[in-house]
Parts: C-alpha cells; structure tokens; sequence
C-alpha cells in the first residue's frame, strides 16, 4: 500500500501538468518558457525514485524533510532531459507527506486525512529541529525568478547563513503569503476541501 500510495504522489506531478484549461503552467497543448510537458513526464521517476528512497531509509536523513527537497531538486535540475524547475512547489507539498506515509501503518496510508495530519505533524516537529539551509539551497538550485530581497522574519536567499534559522521558521513566515508553506504548516487545509 506504502509504495502505491508513492507511485500515486510521482504520478500526480503529471497529471496536474495534463489538466487542461489552467491559469498558468504547463498543459499537454502548451507549453510555458523552458517548460513542456515532456520534462513533467521525465521528471516523475525522479520523484518516485525519491519517495522509495525515503520510504528505505533509516539513517538521521531519513526524517530530513529539507534535505529531501534539495536532493530532489538536484536531480531535477542535473537531468538532461529536464534541467529546470519542473516541480519545486509539489516538493514542497509532498516530501511531508511521503515522510508520513514512511511514518504511518500499512492501514493508515489509505486515509488521506490521517496522512496529510501527520505530514504536518512531521514538518512542525522535525522542521523546528532541521536548519534552513537544505531548503534555502533547493530554491537557489530551481534558480526562481522570485530571488529579489526579503526584508521579515528570516534572511532572504542571498543570505550567507540560514542555519540559524529552522526549516519550521521559514515556512510559518511564508505561510502568510505562500499557499504551499500555509498547506505543509496548517494540515493541508486547503487539499482537504475536496475531501468534504
């Protein structure tokens, strides 16, 4: 159940990118910039090649949310038939909930609830505990075009040192403009509307 449940998370990177009539990025009809949907296509192994890697760890990096977003980001960006940021965001989005569903029992994957609660029970507690430093370091590696200064509650990407900060620190000060820190920080809130 653990693995389909990760075969579903790679899969889902694409079928957003599929989903017709959208504001913004890529469709199967067009594609955006550097983005088509053939690298979304070549990007989901990546992303499964992730999650199964989390899923068999048992190292001190197994709960490293941070460090799993920057690996992932890296091999994004270092695959030839990719090499831009196809899937930072969605990152973002589902190490949590991969790390969760390596948390939970084989019963309790088939909940989307009671995965999406304990991603976000892992981000608050292991994100107070992890530098900033391995997410700081994904975005500069997805090189995105929202690089400008940040004048707030954490040092902005420029930043020499962000070890001093949490992981937790700066996705709670982004959660206030950045829907993808609110949903990892307040249970996926806005995913679980669709549940009910």
């Amino acid at each position: 159940m653990k693995r389909k449940a990760l075969t579903s998370l790679a899969i889902g990177l694409v079928i957003e990118a599929l989903t017709p009539n959208k504001i913004s990025t890529v469709s199967y009809v067009k594609a955006i910039k550097d983005l088509d949907i053939i690298k979304f296509v070549a990007t989901a192994p990546i992303l499964y090649s992730i999650y199964n890697s989390i899923l068999i760890q048992d190292s001190d990096k197994a709960l490293k949310i941070g460090y799993w977003i920057r690996r992932a980001t890296k091999e994004v960006i270092d695959n030839p038939l990719i090499g831009t940021n196809t899937c930072l965001g969605y990152l973002i989005l589902t190490i949590p909930i991969a790390l969760a569903i390596r948390e939970l029992d084989e019963n309790a994957v088939g909940d989307p609830k009671v995965i999406v609660n304990k991603a976000t029970e892992l981000v608050l507690n292991y994100g107070s505990k992890e530098p900033a430093t391995d997410f700081y370091e994904a975005i500069l590696i997805a090189n995105p075009s929202y690089k400008g200064k940040y004048f707030g509650g954490v040092p902005d990407l420029s930043s020499k040192d962000a070890s001093n900060y949490s992981l937790l620190d700066v996705l709670i000060e982004s959660s206030y403009w950045d829907l993808i820190a609110y949903e990892v920080t307040h249970y996926y809130d806005i995913t679980c509307l669709l549940y009910t």
